[in-house]
């Protein structure tokens, strides 16, 4: 008898275990579902798997449209969330009419050394008892402005005409540390123009690269043999004829990227005070000396790759 109780109590315990976890099942799922149900279930879902770059599973969200798809893969995801993880995802409103509905979103880009706020209209329908996004992927053009031949996508060139993306950022790499993508310009999401301008920023290396490389050529100009490229005090000074040597520390006034240069050129501008001689016309045309003590404004540029050679340009 004591036996048979046995058997009983440890039977009654494992109908209690299998209710306890069919329930826990079922609460599961549901939950699982009311986190994707109604149209801001469906956009939360669907940002839910770009951020961990599931392109399978952000397409069963919605329709794609027409375009080219070969940029609509799981390794160009991944390659926009390395560039700028898609965080801090929230809904702001949804609005329903009807089959229609439309909710708003705002997320955050997590550049390196900068985060930029997305704010975006995501627009559904209803399609058999379910909300579906009416576009799960952005169709625009990509066109590069200056540097072109820096910047790649897949290990290729960027691709000509529209092309379908996801939303987040651009998944353009670039193979100079000089330049790097523009946080506030590089990235797409829903409501995008047709075409997205590209545009590189000059990294901080860069800077520091072209302030040493410009001040080298500068003290090898003072201090060299008559160079008649180098830079004068202004427009009536003798070409060649600046000697001294740079007082204190130069000041950098811009540095930019060409923007009509596909190769990557980095334009420098500074001024430095410059204790020495030169000549200069007067207003005979007759040499005379400048004064000891002078500033001299310098304009140089320098192609994207290591090591910096710098030529000087007017500016």
């Amino acid at each position: 008898m004591e036996r048979a109780g046995r058997r009983r109590g440890l039977y009654w315990v494992c109908v209690l275990v299998a209710v306890a976890a069919t329930v826990g099942g079922a609460a599961i799922a549901y939950l699982g579902y009311t986190e994707t149900a109604g149209p801001s279930g469906a956009v939360r879902g669907y940002f839910a798997a770009l951020a961990r770059s599931d392109a399978a599973g952000a397409l069963a969200f919605g329709d794609v449209p027409d375009g080219r798809r070969t940029l609509l893969t799981t390794t160009v995801l991944r390659e926009q969330q390395r560039i700028a993880p898609l965080r801090d995802f929230s809904i702001v409103s949804t609005h329903r009419d009807g089959a229609k509905a439309t909710v708003d979103v705002e997320y955050t880009l997590r550049f390196p050394g900068r985060e930029v706020p997305v704010a975006a209209t995501v627009a559904l329908h209803a399609s058999s008892g379910d909300w579906r996004l009416d576009q799960t992927a952005i169709s625009t053009e990509l066109q590069a402005e200056g540097g072109r031949q820096r910047q790649s996508v897949l290990g290729g060139p960027i691709p000509t005409g529209p092309v379908l993306l996801f939303p987040g950022a651009l998944p353009i790499r670039v193979d100079t540390p000089y330049l790097q993508l523009d946080p506030s310009r590089d990235s797409v999401s829903f409501g995008a123009p047709t075409t997205t301008s590209v545009y590189l920023d000059v990294t901080d290396r860069a800077r520091s690269a072209m302030l040493a490389a410009v001040r080298a050529a500068l003290n090898t100009c003072l201090t060299g043999a008559r160079q008649y490229a180098c830079p004068l005090p202004d427009g009536r000074s003798v070409p060649g004829s600046v000697h001294g040597r740079v007082t204190g520390a130069m000041r950098t006034t811009r540095v930019y990227l060409d923007l009509q240069n596909p190769v990557g050129r980095i334009g420098f501008e500074a001024s430095a005070t410059i204790t020495g001689r030169y000549r200069r016309l007067n207003f005979h045309n007759r040499p005379v000396s400048g004064p000891g003590h002078f500033s001299l404004d310098v304009s140089a540029a320098a192609y994207a790759v290591a090591p910096l050679t710098t030529t000087w340009t007017t500016s």
